[in-house]
């Protein structure tokens, strides 16, 4: 048995659905635009922590990411750091392009050049 439960992904897509259809209800002229999530940054010497907000929309822990929901479509893509290969030798990360299916969400893209270092 795991120490960490797993929880479905099916949660954080239900979660972004749920935003989009109160956003619609409350704003009656939002038929179109998007909603934008920004995740925490890490911070040198510090443990990371997940902005609360990201984290109960995407279930993602990763430093630098932005997740974009497109109001009418409801598809979102998730943007993220371009670590490169410097990053991979210490971290392990879900959030890579091709892997959008694993994280619930429509896309994911890297945002920018590649960094040069390991943490953002």
């Amino acid at each position: 048995m795991p120490l960490i439960e797993q929880v479905p992904t099916q949660i954080y897509i239900d979660r972004r659905k749920e935003l989009v259809d109160r956003i619609k209800k409350q704003y009656k002229n939002a038929a179109s635009g998007i909603v934008l999530l920004i995740a925490d940054f890490e911070a040198e010497c510090q443990r990371f922590r997940q902005d609360a907000s990201f984290y109960y929309y995407t279930g993602i822990e990763e430093p630098a990411c932005m997740l974009i929901i497109d109001i009418a479509s409801g598809k979102s893509t998730l943007y993220t750091p371009n670590f490169g290969s410097e990053r991979k030798k210490w971290v392990v990360s879900e959030a890579q392009p091709g892997n959008h299916a694993v994280l619930g969400v429509d896309a994911i893209e890297y945002a920018g050049k590649p960094c040069t270092g390991y943490q953002c």
